[in-house]
């Protein structure tokens, strides 16, 4: 059984999409990719954790398991990052969560960011103009 490791960006480039966000927009995405980052990021926690286990883990029965559990999250990483790549989002920090909407704000290009924990409803508040 082999291991499986996280995709290229190369491999993905036929859902890649490169979108601008409005302030507005990325706020609206925002909810559904917090989401999908809380899965990236539990995804690669637990796949770090296996990988961890494995070297020093001798046992075959043991090993096998592990093996499971790590081609397991790195399956469920793959799709996170699909799916913020098909949304346009940027995951740029998988052990942070760290997210990144390309935008442009006065005309002059711009990346929001956000991080896992922060609340959704208030990011990017003070960009917004009344």
């Amino acid at each position: 059984m082999g291991i499986v490791t996280a995709k290229p960006l190369s491999s993905i480039e036929p859902g890649w999409r490169e979108v601008v966000f409005s302030i507005a927009e990325a706020r609206r995405a925002l909810p559904y990719i917090a989401r999908v980052v809380r899965d990236a990021v539990e995804s690669y926690r637990a796949a770090q954790h296996c990988r961890g286990l494995l070297d020093g883990e001798r046992l075959a029965s043991a090993r096998s398991l592990l093996i499971g559990q790590l081609e397991g999250a790195l399956q469920t990483l793959n799709v996170a990052m699909d799916e913020c790549n098909a949304v346009g989002a940027d995951l740029r920090d998988l052990s942070q969560g760290i997210v990144a909407f390309r935008a442009e704000i006065d005309g002059r290009p711009a990346s929001l960011l956000w991080r896992l924990g922060e609340p959704c409803d208030r990011a990017w508040r003070e960009l917004l103009r009344a």
